[in-house]
Parts: C-alpha cells; structure tokens; sequence
C-alpha cells in the first residue's frame, strides 16, 4: 500500500535487520518503497549460492515482488525488484521458489478473512525464516485482522505503532524472534525521518518513471518483443487467463450469438487460451509471432473451423479481399509502442470487418513500461474512421485487476460493395 502511515517503517526494517535475509518476496508491491529501503539489509553472500532462486543480477541478494493491479507498473520497479510478477498472488506464488522471508505491507486489509488467511498459508510455505504481515490495528467498527487470525506457527512477535498499525512477525521454527525495542516517542521520531526520505524518493522515482515515458521509442520493435516472449516460453498475459478471461468470453460469446456472427478475425492471436472459451463459428487469428502462429496450428490442428496465418514483416496481407462479421483486438492496442504499427494496426483491424470490430483496450494516452503505451484509440476511431460509431461499452467487472474495457463498433452503413481489406 502507499506510505501515508509511516511508524511501522522503523518496525518492520529493525525486524529484516536482526533475521538478516538473503532474499525477501514483497506481495502486493506498489510504488517499489521496500524494493528500495530492503537493499541494505540483505545478506550479500549467501544469495550466490541458493540454487532455489534466479540469479540476483546487480545487487546484494534479492528482493522479488508481486504487483496485483497491472495499472500500477511503472518501468523503475523493473529497477529495484530482481524478478516482478503481476497478477493474483495466489497464482503467482505457485510458481515462486523459497525465500528468506515474505512481506505483506498492508495487503491483507483489502481481502477477506477466509482469503486473507489462505493467502497467509501460501506465504508460510515460501518462507524459511518469517512472513512479516502489515495490517490496520484491530479497533470497533473497522475489520481487521486479530493476533487469532493467524495461522499457526512456532512463534509469533507484534510491535503496534502509534499511527495505528500493527507488524507481527511469524517464525518459523528454529528462527529467533526478533526484538522491538523502540518505543512509540522514538517509533514517531524515526518515521517523520522516514517519511523525509520517502519523499525524496517518491520525487526520485517519479522522475525516472517519466524520464522512461518520455524517452523514444523508436528503438522498440513490437513484433520483435513478443516472439521473443514466445519463444522464451511466455504466454499472452495474466488478462488471458483466470477470471478475466472468463469474462472477455462472456461478452464475446454472447455478442456473437446475438448478432449472428458467422466469421471472425482476430489481430493478435496470442497463445490461444482466450480461443479456447470463444464459441465462434469461423475463426481465423494472426499474429506477428511466428512461434504463436505454429503453436496455434498445432494446438488446433483438427479443428476445420479455426485458421491461423502469420502478419507483419512487410508482407501482403494474408487475408487481402477477404470480409469477416467481427474484428477482434484483445489487449492488444497498448502493446503497440510505435506511432506507424499503431496507425496500421487500426486501419486493417477496421477495413477486414463489414459489420462490427470489438475492442478490448484501454481508452488514454499513458505509458507505464517499455512494452506498454496506452493510446487513447477512440481519438483515432473518430478522426480517422468516421463511418464507424460506438455501438457499446462495457467496463471492466475487474478494474483492481485491468484498466481495458470493450469497446464495440458498427459500420454505418454497411455497404453491400465492400471489398475487405486492400492487397498493399
């Protein structure tokens, strides 16, 4: 959570300093606050040699993060967490290795108890020495988390601070408690410290955050990052799978059930698991990847209805004079970093449908990553494409979660000589 309370600070480092880490898991990181203040207090020896984890790259030991909601990547946390997933913590640590020690700062707060635990559960089976939880001391007519919450552990040590937050610590066994012996004046001294500091390094972190934004982008080959993905063995993303992917089919499958949608395109196949909950009857998705595109033909390889055919690199269009009911875009529009992939990508999604083209995006001009420039499309659609208009908008049931949302676009009207898109 961001810092606007700050006695807890001087806890939770004085805790890392006597356990002496050589690698913390932040779950739920945010502004990158502990990526930075944690660095002093890792071990730098051992971390070469613990198999369990990736190698630490530039600094002494390793400090890796779970980042929730996608909207809050900024490039500098790239900077200060060795390895950063993003998604639900619960899938994303089935995948993490052990660490030292795990840290929730202020996380548990927003999730329901029954979660809250669960999630408490999975953190002790990644730790070796402790999970170091953050929460809201318990007062009447607020939820919070009691010292019986917890699960049960070999011991268990909590200091509250005076701005009302409580830091337990859960040991593992054999770990020796740590001890808190700064007191609520010195607690409330060493935070106004704290708080100074974390201002400079907000102010830091902005800056760099926008010297990225700002940097160009010219060095950046869309098509070329994601068959690098690929064929490293990465997917489409967290928004491909789990609940939003349940309900992106959702809205695709009854719009097309709807409208009588017979063939469909899609500009941005991916890895195939969001095809895999469509109910479409003709499908036919390219892809700038030639690994995404072999892996398609592969996995679909008996299913007549569904064909997969490879864009980009100059070549001419593979569907050239084709017409399709639907034009799909899923999550998409903001991976395209360059200005002229950008332009291209919207004239062709447009120009291969003669009735409608669904758009899963977000609609604003932002850049948060390397590989993420949010554009506001609808701009575009306007000034550009006049005969289309918004036919519906359904935001996004899980905003913490993604900032895309559908867009849904009609010809208007359509015209009974339409071509499909140009050879060029």
């Amino acid at each position: 959570m961001p810092h606007s309370r700050f006695g807890h600070i001087p806890t939770v480092l004085g805790a890392v300093s006597q356990l002496s880490p050589v690698s913390i898991l932040e779950v739920g990181v945010t502004t990158g606050t502990w990526g930075s203040l944690l660095r002093e207090y890792l071990g730098p020896d051992a971390a070469e040699n613990d198999p369990s984890l990736p190698p630490r790259g530039i600094w002494q030991g390793r400090i890796d993060g779970i980042l929730v909601r996608t909207g809050l990547v900024m490039p500098v946390l790239e900077r200060l967490y060795d390895q950063l997933r993003i998604g639900d913590p619960r899938a994303r640590l089935e995948d993490a290795g052990l660490y030292d020690v795990v840290l929730l700062d202020r996380f548990l707060d927003d999730l329901p108890a029954a979660e809250g635990r669960d999630l408490l559960g999975m953190c002790l089976n990644h730790a070796r020495q402790a999970v170091i939880v953050v929460t809201l001391v318990p007062e009447e007519g607020r939820r919070s988390y009691a010292l019986d919450d917890f699960p049960a552990v070999a011991s268990l040590v909590a200091n509250e601070s005076a701005d009302g937050l409580r830091t337990t610590v859960l040991l593992r066994k054999g770990v020796r408690p740590p001890s808190f012996r700064i007191g609520p004046r010195w607690q409330s001294l060493l935070g106004d410290l704290v708080r100074c500091v974390g201002g400079l390094a907000d102010r830091t972190i902005r800056r760099l955050a926008q010297r990225d934004r700002d940097s160009s982008v010219d060095d950046f080959d869309s098509a070329a990052f994601w068959e690098s993905r690929y064929r490293s063995g990465g997917n489409s993303g967290d928004g491909s799978y789990g609940r939003l992917a349940n309900f992106k089919a959702r809205i695709i499958n009854d719009f097309v059930a709807e409208f009588g949608i017979e063939r469909v395109v899609e500009f941005g196949a991916g890895d195939g698991n969001q095809l895999s909950l469509l109910r479409i009857p003709r499908y036919t998705g390219l892809d700038v990847s030639p690994t995404a595109i072999a892996w398609l033909r592969t996995c679909y390889a008996k299913d007549a209805t569904k064909r997969f055919l490879l864009i980009g690199g100059g070549a001419a269009s593979p569907i050239a004079g084709e017409t399709f009911d639907l034009s799909l875009s899923l999550d998409v529009i903001y991976h395209l970093i360059e200005d002229a992939v950008f332009e291209r990508y919207m004239r062709d999604l447009f120009a291969a449908s003669r009735r409608f083209v669904l758009i899963y995006a977000s609609d604003r001009d932002r850049r948060d990553a390397p590989h993420v420039r949010d554009r506001e499309f609808s701009r575009f659609v306007c000034r550009e494409l006049p005969e289309w208009r918004l036919l519906r908008h359904f935001p996004n049931e899980f905003p913490e979660e993604s900032r895309s949302s559908f867009f849904i676009y009609e010809r208007t009207p359509v015209d009974p000589d339409f071509q499909g898109p140009s050879t060029e």
